[in-house]
């Protein structure tokens, strides 16, 4: 099994810093760049949530410029996480497979060869 890996520190600065300000900064941003690529929009309707590309790409630009006390607190909490579950105890579970699951997993798999 491979090892569980920690956030990258911008995923840490979202989940610290997104409900104090940074999403509504990012959807305010969302808002402009709506708005410029589709001036036809019906100033009635609603702006469509940012979509997920656009909040990593700026949640990352938005990290990168913070202040090295902010980014120090990022880093201090990100160590301090547990690390993330692999992949096969996100799908798994910790406990793993008994023998008849592994051989439906396997079989499974054979077919995606």
């Amino acid at each position: 099994m491979k090892p569980k890996k920690l956030l990258p520190e911008w995923q840490t600065y979202s989940t610290l810093y997104y409900k104090e300000g940074l999403g509504e900064r990012i959807q305010a941003e969302w808002k402009i760049t709506y708005l410029e690529n589709n001036p036809g929009h019906d100033p009635g309707a609603e702006i469509p949530a940012a979509p997920i590309a656009f909040r990593n790409e700026k949640t990352r630009d938005h990290f990168e410029a913070e202040t090295e006390d902010v980014k120090e607190r990022v880093r201090e909490t990100r160590n301090a996480a547990p690390r993330t579950a692999s992949i096969e105890e996100q799908v798994i579970g910790p406990g793993g497979l008994n023998d008849d699951e592994e051989q439906r997993v396997n079989m499974l798999a054979s077919y995606q060869r």
